[in-house]
């Protein structure tokens, strides 16, 4: 599935604002494609912020950052923007940490992890993104 289709597809069901879940199920839909993608946390900054973020990187080391295409979408102002992605913590930089979305991650791999952590309506949606009709 291609990532600007996702997010179009999230923004229809009015799931741009899941955060870090958006990207994993992503990645989920990428691999089950067959495609080999990793799920990377690191750091951006743009605009002088840095946050903590997470993002897809293909085997050929291309970003696929899925929170710059949706906030593109959102407001076509931010593709003007330097977003500079970054596995290490950027040194003189304060780093600002959604703490639901660091829970989110570190229970990625937990055994029934998207019952825990998604909504009745994300986990519909994510249905319909691995099943055959919806690709």
């Amino acid at each position: 599935m291609d990532p600007q289709q996702f997010a179009l597809r999230l923004k229809l069901h009015k799931l741009h604002d899941t955060g870090v879940l958006a990207t994993i199920l992503l990645h989920e839909v990428l691999q089950k494609q067959g495609q080999v993608v990793t799920l990377v946390q690191g750091y951006l900054t743009v605009m002088g912020e840095t946050c903590w973020h997470v993002w897809i990187e293909d085997d050929k080391n291309r970003s696929i950052d899925l929170g710059r295409i949706l906030a593109c979408m959102i407001d076509s102002e931010f593709s003007k923007c330097n977003f500079k992605l970054e596995k290490e913590k950027p040194d003189g930089f304060e780093v600002r940490e959604d703490p639901s979305n660091l829970k989110i991650w570190e229970m990625r791999n937990d055994s029934g992890f998207w019952r825990k952590a998604a909504s009745k309506k994300f986990l519909e949606f994510r249905s319909k993104c691995l099943s055959v009709h919806f690709r």
